[in-house]
């Protein structure tokens, strides 16, 4: 958002004069939709509550340009954005405000090194995929080829899955890694 708001911000400057920015809040909690009617056929839907309230103070504390986050928010994206403290703010009705952090736009910094890797929650729910996978590796070092195909929706955690075998194979193996292409024929590979 910040990226393409800056890409038009340039073009604006340039040919108007206008210096535009967004400056943008975000806090991760429950919320409350309240229905507006708005006339017989449509309804309106407007969060409510504390956690809407900071993350609009959240974007008050944030400098053009700028992107705030709360605590909560923080520890879900520590590891894939570049965040940077501010001191905490003073909320009303709160002895101390949250813990914030401030983020400019940039790369996501993903650290997936080591087994608690930053930026990843817990990994669970696929024991069976996984212990599927070790017995194929397992056929594969006692010299029964295999071949293991991970297929599903975009976002069921694939890459993930993959990634959690990777940790748990044995030293020694060779891991060959390959990525979503688009191949107009079948092809097919023969030794």
């Amino acid at each position: 958002m910040q990226e393409a708001l800056r890409q038009y911000a340039e073009t604006l400057r340039r040919e108007h004069g206008v210096n535009l920015e967004i400056r943008v809040g975000v806090n991760t909690g429950e919320v409350v939709l309240r229905s507006i009617r708005t006339d017989d056929l449509h309804t309106d839907y407007v969060p409510i509550g504390h956690s809407t309230s900071l993350a609009a103070r959240l974007q008050s504390l944030a400098s053009g340009g700028a992107i705030v986050v709360s605590a909560p928010t923080y520890r879900l994206t520590e590891g894939f954005l570049f965040l940077h403290p501010l001191a905490p703010p003073r909320s009303k009705g709160e002895r101390a405000g949250p813990d914030v952090r401030s983020s400019r736009r940039g790369p996501a910094a993903h650290q997936t090194a080591g087994g608690g890797a930053p930026g990843l929650v817990r990994f669970v729910g696929r024991q069976r995929e996984l212990e599927q996978m070790q017995r194929a590796l397992e056929l594969a070092q006692g010299g029964h080829g295999q071949i293991v195909a991970v297929v599903g929706e975009p976002g069921v955690g694939k890459s993930r899955l993959c990634y959690e075998f990777k940790l748990r194979s044995p030293r020694g193996c060779l891991v060959l890694e390959t990525f979503r292409c688009r191949i107009a024929k079948p092809i097919r590979i023969c030794r």
